[in-house]
């Protein structure tokens, strides 16, 4: 069964978007850390598929359609799973478009077969996605900055979540990763 995997940055203070968000962005163009590309392109081009909210799907395909990262390909080639009930232009293609019950959604594409879901925000569908319990895996790439003020990451969860720490890697950049499992034995 594939596992549903979350992908995200966030602050070292918890935010995952704020008023700062370009500023963030800029920064973290302008690192220079060979290693941590490398673990961002393994993690992106493993990838089976890429599940996101239609607002992240338009934000993202015409970056990623024009962009000459190393990331660009696996992020076009790889088909994507926007889960919407609004219509969707399938100009970053392949794109499958997911009505309905999400819950139910994920445990139907959990028993497709193929490479793990990587999911990438927007912070409502991250939102939405922790709330019903629904990630089997986070990997969060926190940066070495505080921003002081956002959206942060977990927010009205509704109850406390238990995650295991599965591992830390640092990065030569200061980057934290973080990977955890919920802890879903209590």
């Amino acid at each position: 069964m594939r596992k549903v995997v979350l992908s995200h940055v966030i602050t070292l203070d918890g935010y995952a978007v704020s008023e700062a968000a370009t500023e963030l962005y800029r920064y973290m163009a302008e690192m220079d850390d060979p290693e941590h590309d490398r673990r961002s392109l393994d993690r992106v081009s493993s990838a089976g598929e890429h599940a996101m909210g239609a607002t992240t799907y338009r934000d993202m395909g015409p970056h990623w359609l024009s962009s000459d990262s190393p990331i660009a390909d696996a992020m076009n080639r790889i088909p994507k799973l926007v889960f919407s009930d609004s219509e969707i232009d399938d100009s970053w293609g392949p794109v499958r478009v997911i009505r309905g019950d999400t819950r139910e959604a994920f445990a139907a594409l959990k028993a497709e077969a193929g490479g793990d879901i990587l999911v990438h925000g927007g912070t409502r569908f991250v939102h939405s996605l922790l709330r019903l319990d629904l990630l089997d895996e986070l990997r969060l790439d926190v940066l070495p900055v505080a921003i002081g003020a956002g959206v942060p990451l977990f927010e009205d969860l509704g109850r406390i979540q238990r995650l295991r720490v599965l591992q830390t890697t640092a990065f030569p950049s200061g980057v934290q990763e973080v990977v955890l499992a919920p802890d879903r034995s209590a």
